[in-house]
């Protein structure tokens, strides 16, 4: 951090950002989250305005169940970013650990409709559903997943969504 301090000192706060989060990211990789939580937090002194070092905070936040601090960060990462996966992914995560789950659908379904292609949301989505004991749109979203992977001829991955569905509806697969 006393390379991030200097190059604030020279007016280079771009490369102070960029140090800052170099040695947060390592601190975080050794296990250090308080130590990169600080650095984030320093970032944001710095630049107020960084999605990513708000992002890393929340997530910090969600990941020692500080959730409404973590929701608190995503909903400031949205205002400045509001088609970032990043912002989403961070309070699909944090809406789901506190039980929101008509909010975390809300988001993840606007993710999708992002990004279509990204069969991670649609088997995120399904989770949420089966929390929100939506069990009918739950299989039909495993079951959108296994055909889409029976396209691509990833027959084992298929299975897997298949078995999902069977064990949610056992007729249901049948029937497609």
């Amino acid at each position: 951090t006393k390379i991030a301090e200097i190059f604030l000192k020279e007016g280079l706060k771009e490369e102070a950002i960029e140090e800052y989060n170099k040695v947060a990211i390592a601190y975080l990789k050794s296990g250090r989250r308080e130590e990169a939580e600080d650095l984030y937090r320093q970032i944001l002194r710095v630049e107020p305005n960084s999605v990513n070092a708000t992002v890393e905070v929340g997530r910090l936040h969600l990941d020692s169940g500080h959730i409404d601090e973590a929701i608190a960060y995503g909903n400031k990462a949205l205002e400045l970013s509001p088609d970032s996966t990043e912002v989403f992914s961070l309070l699909v995560d944090s809406y789901n650990k506190a039980r929101r789950y008509d909010e975390a659908e809300e988001l993840i379904i606007r993710m999708i409709e992002t990004k279509p292609e990204q069969i991670s949301y649609r088997d995120t989505l399904a989770s949420i559903l089966l929390n929100k004991e939506d069990f009918s749109r739950a299989a039909n979203e495993y079951l959108a997943i296994a055909k889409e992977y029976f396209n691509q001829q990833d027959f084992k991955k298929a299975n897997v969504y298949a078995e999902k569905v069977v064990g949610i509806i056992p007729d249901m697969v049948a029937a497609h």
